[in-house]
């Protein structure tokens, strides 16, 4: 009898080390969503992070971890190098966090296949069927949508020392996307949307980070659209003249004191980006919890919109899991 137990731990062992390393697609499970988006989650709990040379980031495995955990290590140091491999501003992302003083923590990010339909960016439906080229996506067997890549909804957690943490949301075009409806006839028709909600009080103000493709000019191009202690939504404008578009935009709290006596077990981040492409939208914004009170559930919005064209929209969410 032990010697059979033995041989089950002994298999399992072995399982454990050959599929450790292994990196899987993973489908976003939700049943109400049409669209077709891939998730995934990295933790940095056994990896060390550094910076050579000013711009180059290195990620070791820490060998100093017991096995089962260096295995699990190696498979978030492989779903890592995924990421950079397929992100194009990916590794200077990190860079910032692993230059500073502050620990990435935990990562995650929503991939959403995009395409061009009558003059908007759409996100593609589950109702097409991905081919062994992640960018090429067949609806039925005689029709090839043409996908302009991955939009990107990404949370960052990083610690920051002293029982404190930051949280990112960050929504990222493809550079596949940019200067194909550009120029003065294809100016943003409405305000695009990007939040971060949390299942504690985050300090107020947040701090806003954006990229585009050229000067937009002057103008009232972001503004806070609603806060609360536990979520935030800000507004933008993506092509606010149709001379420049919206390559990146970052919300960024400030750092938030987590008492060890108060702190929840686990920290929940959920992220939205809502695209719209329509003129004359309300957009009405319902949230489960607005208070203050630490707990265990993060606040789930909830997007509504009225005017004309007030199905011209998609929203693409984003969920970070992390038990302290």
């Amino acid at each position: 009898m032990k010697s059979l137990i033995r041989k089950l731990c002994a298999l399992l062992l072995v399982a454990t080390m050959l599929f450790g390393g292994a990196v899987f697609n993973t489908f976003a499970e939700d049943d109400e969503n049409e669209y077709l988006e891939f998730y995934e989650q990295i933790i940095f709990d056994d990896l060390d992070v550094a910076v050579a040379n000013g711009d180059e980031l290195i990620v070791v495995v820490d060998e100093s971890t017991p096995l089962l955990r260096r295995s699990r290590a190696r498979n978030e140091k492989a779903k890592l190098e995924k990421y950079l491999s397929e992100h194009e501003d990916a590794e200077d992302y990190l860079l910032d966090t692993a230059s500073g003083i502050e620990e990435l923590v935990l990562l995650s990010y929503t991939d959403a296949p995009v395409e061009i339909i009558d003059g908007h960016v759409e996100r593609v439906k589950k109702t097409a069927k991905v081919s062994s080229s992640p960018l090429a996506i067949h609806a039925d067997a005689a029709e090839t949508k043409i996908v302009k890549g991955n939009f990107t909804l990404t949370t960052k957690l990083v610690f920051t020392g002293y029982d404190t943490y930051r949280a990112y949301s960050k929504g990222t075009w493809p550079s596949s996307i940019l200067g194909v409806l550009a120029g003065p006839n294809y100016p943003s028709a409405g305000w695009d949307y990007l939040t971060i909600a949390a299942n504690y009080p985050f300090a107020q103000p947040i701090n806003w980070i954006w990229k585009w493709s050229a000067n937009p000019g002057t103008g009232t191009f972001i503004k806070r659209f609603r806060a609360e202690p536990k979520w935030e939504c800000w507004q933008v404008l993506e092509d606010p003249k149709g001379l420049a578009q919206l390559v990146s935009l970052e919300l960024e709290t400030l750092s938030v004191v987590m008492k060890p006596n108060a702190r929840p077990s686990t920290i929940t981040i959920k992220n939205h980006y809502v695209h719209t492409w329509a003129s004359g939208l309300t957009l009405s914004l319902k949230s489960s919890d607005n208070g203050s009170a630490i707990n265990t559930t993060t606040p789930s919005l909830t997007f509504s919109f009225s005017g004309a064209g007030s199905s011209s929209h998609w929203v693409l969410s984003n969920t970070l899991s992390y038990k302290t």
